[in-house]
């Protein structure tokens, strides 16, 4: 536990802190965001199996397009992902 004069410093570390940085503070007591990092998995699933049907209906060379498609899809999301991720954290570094 912190003491009476620990608990008084920390309170006005805070109030500085709310005072020069009221977005970082916004940030910091905010609640966690829901990373869904399951949703990638299933798509890409759902991509493969798509790409079976295809192939098995229609011809492999089909499936193979299905697949480069999905495949370019997922790089271009992913970078996208990261370049806003590095901006955020340029934002807020």
């Amino acid at each position: 536990m912190l003491s009476a004069e620990e608990r008084r410093r920390l309170d006005e570390i805070e109030r500085l802190l709310q005072l020069d940085d009221p977005r970082f503070v916004a940030r910091m007591r905010a609640e966690p965001r829901d990373r869904r990092r399951w949703v990638p998995l299933v798509f890409h699933g759902l991509l493969w199996l798509v790409a079976l049907v295809v192939g098995a209906v229609v011809s492999w060379a089909a499936a193979a397009l299905v697949a480069a498609f999905g495949t370019v899809v997922a790089v271009v999301v992913v970078a996208v992902r990261a370049l806003r991720r590095r901006h955020r954290e340029r934002r807020w570094g």
